[in-house]
């Protein structure tokens, strides 16, 4: 089949296509898609999520670096601990792990969040990928703060989060 008889025709499959409660520019959440009847989570759509399992796949690949200036150029930190840290976040699951939630959760809602756990010295020992859907930031309604605190929400109960425990990740385009 010619190329452009492929693409006119995957261009009249993705017409019939209906996001179903969606009310901003990015599908996520609790929003489902209906395709044939079928109501899901929009990254269970097979297009979509091939999209979403290479990006998980190759994000990863550019290595974490921390740097600083020295003259106008930038100078890599051999061992940087949080280069350490994101590359071994906790000891469940890998630094590759952790940004493949990071990626899913950016292309389908546009704000992804790790959560800081501190040991008894404060210090951060360990970040958790955090599913968008369980967690959202809130600011006070005088507008008195951007952010105030985040609200997680797991099996039922719902925990207020500091700012300075939360990892915000924002898509800018």
């Amino acid at each position: 089949m010619r190329l452009t008889k492929r693409l006119k025709n995957a261009w009249r499959a993705l017409k019939g296509l209906e996001v179903v409660g969606s009310s901003s520019l990015y599908w996520g959440g609790g929003q489902s898609l209906n395709v044939a009847g079928k109501r899901g989570p929009l990254w269970e759509a097979s297009a979509v999520a091939a999209c979403v399992r290479f990006a998980c796949d190759t994000f990863p690949e550019a290595p974490i670096q921390v740097v600083t200036r020295d003259a106008a150029k930038e100078v890599p930190i051999e061992n940087h601990p949080l280069a350490v840290l994101i590359a071994n976040p906790n000891g469940f699951y890998s630094g590759t792990t952790l940004w493949a939630g990071t990626v899913l959760s950016l292309m389908m809602d546009g704000n992804a969040y790790w959560l800081k756990a501190r040991n008894g010295a404060s210090q951060i020992g360990e970040l958790w990928y955090v599913p968008h859907w369980q967690i959202k930031p809130v600011w006070p309604q005088d507008g008195s703060a951007f952010i105030s605190h985040y609200e997680y929400t797991a099996m039922g109960h719902t925990q207020n989060l500091a700012i300075e425990d939360v990892v915000h990740h924002r898509r800018w385009l």
